[in-house]
């Protein structure tokens, strides 16, 4: 099996999974319980807490609360920060090419009142524009969402330079979707967003895990009413064995991150080359300074779910979008961002890479690309 989804999602890793089932039997006292089991609990959960802020380097300025994931995480960040702040303005900025869970709810506060701008993506680096966040920028703006690394092309936002647009808009925030970059080179911290959502599956927790960092300033208005957990902002019982699963997974991470890096690098580069070598078959959506672990490019003369499933019957597992949005059969709304032609757009295949892989996967490959390439008939 050669497994090229790896931004889809990750396996829940050994010591995570041993992790998750140690706490769930041994220490399951509900965390707000006033014995001294929950008592117990309550440590635990808040060890998981500053253990995650310790790793992102974040610890003195965040906070941190425990959700179902990076879409939770988004919809708290977006909704929860405009409704609370929108007597500072009404003006909320973020890109063509954010995740579905952040342009629903962006579309949610647009049919609220708020004033949404959608900044378009540049072709060469699958990013914004500073300029053009520049010239949006006014008196009215609260809140700036763009993700750290495109989940789709591996673009890489500035945000140091986002952030350096932003200290002549002192009320607004920023706030970014860092799924795809936990623990995958990226080259400015964590800490440059004011609010910074994951996903745990992502790098090795469980699923139906994440967290929301926010800094220590920040304060939004919850999107659900309850018990009071999580500050009030996330009722409901605590799961704390996810929340020292997403620990554990998060400090694997961080300890495999050179090899991860190393291995992606080589994947990446190897099948870069093949791909820019046949310009006639192939266009290459990723920008080359992207993330080294997701490359994406369009098939200009077949059909991408038929190559696709091809290579799956090989036991080579692709995508050809998101995993959120490949059920719909829709073109990539990133390469459209990108300028990218509806067919192009729809006709992409995304490889993503983890410490799964071996060097030796990618000549197989490509090897199999190739066979499926002559063997499938023209359908553009």
């Amino acid at each position: 099996m050669i497994y090229f989804d790896s931004a889809a999602t990750l396996p829940l890793r050994k010591e995570a999974g041993e992790t998750y089932l140690s706490e769930s039997t041994s220490c399951f006292g509900n965390a707000n319980s006033p014995h001294s089991f929950g008592r117990e609990s309550a440590r635990s959960l808040e060890r998981a807490r500053k253990g995650i802020l310790r790793l992102l380097g974040i610890e003195g300025t965040h906070r941190l609360l425990f959700l179902s994931g990076a879409t939770e995480a988004n919809n708290l960040a977006l909704k929860g920060v405009a409704r609370a702040y929108r007597s500072r303005g009404g003006r909320i900025i973020s890109s063509e090419g954010e995740h579905e869970s952040v342009l629903e709810p962006l579309k949610a506060l647009a049919r609220e009142g708020f004033d949404v701008v959608l900044l378009p993506l540049d072709p060469r680096t699958g990013t914004i524009r500073l300029e053009d966040l520049r010239d949006a920028l006014d008196e009215r703006t609260i809140l700036v969402s763009l993700m750290a690394v495109n989940n789709e092309t591996g673009a890489i936002t500035p945000l140091p330079e986002v952030r350096s647009l932003l200290r002549e808009h002192p009320k607004c925030y920023l706030h970014s979707d860092f799924t795809q970059g936990a623990f995958k080179g990226l080259p400015y911290p964590y800490g440059t967003a004011d609010l910074i959502s994951m996903s745990a599956h992502k790098f090795g927790g469980p699923k139906g895990a994440g967290f929301l960092a926010l800094r220590k300033d920040v304060r939004p208005l919850p999107l659900m009413e309850g018990g009071g957990q999580e500050e009030g902002l996330r009722p409901g019982t605590s799961d704390v064995p996810s929340a020292l699963a997403t620990l554990k997974a998060l400090e694997l991470a961080k300890g495999e991150e050179k090899d991860a890096l190393r291995i992606a690098s080589l994947l990446r580069g190897r099948i870069l080359s093949y791909l820019l070598a046949h310009p006639s078959d192939f266009l290459v959506n990723s920008p080359e300074e992207g993330s080294p672990f997701l490359l994406d490019f369009s098939l200009l003369h077949k059909k991408a779910s038929v190559v696709e499933e091809a290579l799956s019957l090989r036991g080579i597992y692709v995508s050809t979008t998101s995993a959120c949005s490949s059920r719909r059969d829709l073109p990539s709304h990133v390469l459209l961002a990108m300028g990218r032609g509806k067919e192009e757009a729809k006709n992409a295949i995304r490889l993503s890479f983890s410490l799964l892989n071996q060097e030796e996967d990618a000549p197989r490959f490509l090897s199999a690309l190739e066979e499926i390439m002559k063997e499938t008939i023209d359908s553009l």
